[in-house]
């Protein structure tokens, strides 16, 4: 009996074991989301069809263009965690949801992404070359790139300018950081927003 129940206490341990090996974690998914509108801005994008924008090409850095979200460690390395990742193309959504923000900051629903159809004239185009959209987790989030505002045809530079944005970060959690990722990008979009405005303005 004595080694009947030794056997057993030691056959539920190694089950325990078994079972705790055998759990890994589970990936989380994560999108960036737009500035919200309030009324009046959403009003006046329905009832404004003036002003045509386009944006992109949107390039980003090779490094960026993976799944998993991207951190850095200190200036020299990065940290990929294969857990936490974007939910679809971090490039694609960057765009998406920096035209979403243009859009309603110009109080316009006429802003699409490149490449649009033949149809669409676009007044002002923006291109973007995005060289950090990163970050150290619990710290601060760091938006990096250089812009150009050029006219219809994309060839005249009407405005050259480059953008640094660095947003603190309360919490050492993935959450956390997403969220201030999506800080530097309204903040970008504010500052290519009033350049649009002078230009409107200098236009008319």
């Amino acid at each position: 009996m004595m080694k009947s129940g030794k056997l057993m206490v030691m056959t539920i341990f190694c089950l325990g074991i078994t079972g705790c090996i055998g759990k890994s974690p589970q990936v989380a998914y994560f999108h960036l989301t737009p500035m919200e509108a309030t009324p009046a801005q959403t009003q006046a994008m329905k009832a404004r069809d003036s002003l045509v924008v386009g944006v992109g090409p949107v390039s980003f850095p090779e490094v960026l263009q993976r799944p998993q979200i991207v951190t850095r460690s200190d200036s020299n390395h990065y940290r990929i965690d294969e857990f936490q990742r974007w939910g679809g193309s971090l490039q694609d959504e960057f765009t998406a949801i920096f035209a979403e923000n243009l859009a309603i900051l110009l109080k316009t629903e006429n802003v699409a992404v490149f490449p649009w159809e033949k149809h669409f004239k676009p007044r002002f185009r923006i291109i973007l070359d995005v060289q950090r959209f990163d970050g150290r987790l619990g710290e601060s989030t760091l938006l990096e790139t250089r812009w150009t505002i050029t006219g219809e045809n994309g060839k005249q530079a009407l405005r050259v300018g480059k953008s640094s944005i660095e947003k603190p970060v309360a919490k050492a959690s993935y959450e956390a950081h997403v969220q201030g990722l999506g800080r530097t990008l309204e903040q970008l979009a504010e500052e290519i927003a009033a350049e649009i405005q002078r230009l409107e303005q200098g236009l008319e």
